[in-house]
């Protein structure tokens, strides 16, 4: 009976769960609801507005959709009007409608290509010009930006009702300079659009095409698309493979419903209101109209006949009453349950089982423990379970073997002290010199913590990272952690041990900037390329930043006062002021306005390449030390 109860109740559920998944009926009875790949919602309809699948209560006819089945796959098309100086039907590809009062279509890119050396246009394509003065839709200002792609060029956009244009230009110094991903003027800008944009028009332009840039960026295009839905790549600058691939970059249009009534004045005539049942109406902050919304408690299709239909909160997995639940027009109500002996008596009956199980599970733990004493609070089980999986193994030390390694523990010894504990100098039988960290604690609780650090560091590979070789977590002994030695000390010591008011060792210019540039290679390996992307969140000059006195410096023009007069006597001026623009971007506030360190990296690296070159008597040809700045600015 017990079994019967339990498949009946199994049984119910999944009938629940069915009825719940079901498809919400999105257009008008008997009308077409996709063309090929698009799902096409109500007021939207394919057809014209003889067939009644689209709204036409505001008089337009801007909601019907032709689906074009001469395509291999079918392809939906918007109306946008007729085309003034062609009177044909202006007609774009829609990618999407959206839930949220949005629709995608497809907006070609204009472009414009020169020949290299002679500055001779070989293609001129201008596809940027958008009326939608007398329709429900605007460009969404939240949504899209414009963008200019191309070396030495221009993108221009035009509002011409609101009088209002906007420039971003793009300037390439070699073809090194340019980053994929990265969009801030090298081959690449961007920039935002104002609000309640009707009709457009955007263009580009090589503004030198006889520059030695034409040579690998022969075309410059401009087109507005969606933010989130382009990211630029160098082979972007490529003319042709942009022309093609730029043709599939979506333009996101906001729309309403109701031409320019509001709320107060579309709900005077019922005959032609477009909110039905169970649904709420707000004006749109967007576009002249009003937006249709289901009522709380509803779910569905506001603008279908006959409305909203009401969700069974009663029929969800997560009953949201602690007793019965009774579901009620858009909303619920819930009553005190009698005593529930089924549930009382399943629940004794697993309360005893888990009770059995608990007893076992330390009987079973308590023999496991007399046969091995080694590990059991350290966590050696844990370890062992996740170094398995590691590309090498971890070599399990024996607390004795680092005794006599570091002879035991020899204040002589020590190489450092953190916030985790003691570092020392050991020697290993086979006369290897290593570091071993000795943690300060033995609290259970951050064991785990210790035991990801090993896993971590052991699927590490990379030559400015050390790397880990063993470790050591027996039950008597504090977790003990045993790494490659490194010689040199820290870059702190090099910076702060001084003697007689100057540094025991002298770092010059060109040294700091090649432990900036390996340092800011070895962070960008371990947030990019590693397995696992690890983020530090400790770099300083005892593992390796100075953090307000500098940023205040900087605002005030006196950076020359916090470097050492050597430094800044022996590096280059304009070097300089890269180097330490760079930094400050590293330490902005706000995450997304950083670089990456893979940005980081590539900028170090160009500028490791300007010092090497001078050092030797050569000539730059990615920086000039005349006449431009060592960093850009994005437009």
């Amino acid at each position: 009976m017990f079994l019967q109860l339990l498949l009946l109740l199994q049984f119910s559920r999944l009938t629940l769960i069915a009825s719940l998944t079901s498809p919400l009926i999105q257009v008008k009875p008997g009308c077409q609801a996709n063309c090929g790949d698009v799902a096409v919602t109500y007021p939207f309809g394919i057809g014209p507005n003889e067939n009644g699948c689209s709204f036409t209560g505001d008089g337009s006819s801007f909601y019907n959709i032709t689906c074009d089945t001469s395509y291999h796959s079918p392809k939906p098309f918007l109306w946008l009007g007729t085309n003034q100086s062609s009177s044909k039907p202006n007609m774009v590809e829609l990618i999407s409608i959206s839930e949220t009062e949005e629709v995608r279509i497809k907006l070609l890119p204009s472009t414009i290509c020169y020949e290299y050396k002679t500055g001779k246009i070989t293609f001129d394509e201008f596809l940027g010009f958008m009326d939608l003065q007398k329709t429900p839709f605007t460009v969404s200002s939240t949504k899209n930006k414009l963008f200019g792609i191309g070396c030495d060029s221009a993108a221009i956009f035009i509002d011409v009702d609101a009088n209002f244009n906007a420039t971003c230009s793009t300037t390439c110094k070699t073809k090194k300079n340019i980053v994929d991903g990265m969009c801030s003027g090298n081959g690449c800008c961007q920039v935002r659009l104002s609000k309640g944009i009707k009709r457009i028009a955007i263009g580009s332009t090589s503004m030198n095409p006889l520059s030695e840039s034409i040579s690998f960026s022969p075309c410059s295009s401009g087109f507005i698309c969606e933010s989130d839905n382009y990211t630029f790549k160098a082979t972007d600058l490529d003319g042709k493979n942009f022309r093609t691939k730029g043709r599939d970059v979506p333009v996101v249009l906001d729309w309403a419903i109701g031409g320019d009534k509001t709320c107060e004045e579309a709900e005077k005539d019922l005959s032609t209101f477009a909110c039905q049942n169970n649904s709420n109406c707000r004006n749109s902050d967007k576009v002249p109209g009003y937006i249709c919304t289901c009522s709380t408690g509803f779910v569905g299709n506001p603008y279908l006949s006959p409305g909203c239909q009401d969700v069974n909160e009663c029929d969800q997995d997560k009953n949201p009453c602690e007793g019965i639940c009774t579901n009620t027009l858009g909303s619920y109500t819930c009553t005190k349950a009698g005593f529930p002996i089924l549930k009382v008596s399943l629940g004794v009956g697993f309360g005893f089982l888990f009770i059995i199980g608990v007893t076992l599970m330390i009987y079973f733990v308590k023999r496991r423990n007399k046969k091995s004493k080694r590990f059991p609070r350290s966590g050696g089980s844990l370890l062992k379970q996740k170094i398995s999986s590691c590309l090498e193994p971890t070599k399990i030390f024996t607390a004795k073997e680092l005794e006599l390694a570091t002879n035991n523990y020899s204040d002589k010894l020590i190489l450092g002290r953190g916030g985790f504990g003691t570092v020392y100098k050991g020697t290993l039988p086979d006369g290897r010199a290593v570091a071993i960290k000795k943690s300060k604690i033995i609290d259970d609780t951050q064991i785990e913590q210790f035991i990801n650090e090993i896993v971590i560091l052991t699927q590490v590979n990379h030559r400015n990272v050390v790397k880990v070789l063993g470790c050591c977590l027996e039950e008597d002994a504090v977790p003990l952690l045993v790494y490659e030695y490194v010689s040199n000390g820290t870059l702190f010591q090099h910076i702060h041990n001084k003697e007689d008011g100057e540094p025991s060792i002298f770092l010059s210019w060109q040294v700091r900037l090649r432990i900036s540039t390996e340092s800011a290679g070895a962070l960008a390996y371990l947030h990019s390329a590693a397995s696992i992307p690890i983020i530090h969140r400790d770099i300083k000059s005892a593992n390796i930043l100075l953090a307000a006195y500098f940023i205040n410096a900087m605002e005030r023009g006196e950076l020359f006062q916090i470097i050492e007069p050597q430094i800044a006597n022996e590096g280059k001026r304009k070097q300089l002021v890269a180097f330490a623009e760079l930094a400050r971007r590293c330490v902005y506030l706000k995450g997304e306005e950083r670089p990456t360190m893979k940005e980081v990296s590539v900028e170090l690296e160009s500028l490791s390449k300007i010092e090497t070159q001078r050092s030797h008597g050569q000539k730059s040809n990615v920086y000039s030390d005349e006449g431009t700045d060592l960093y850009s600015v994005p437009i």
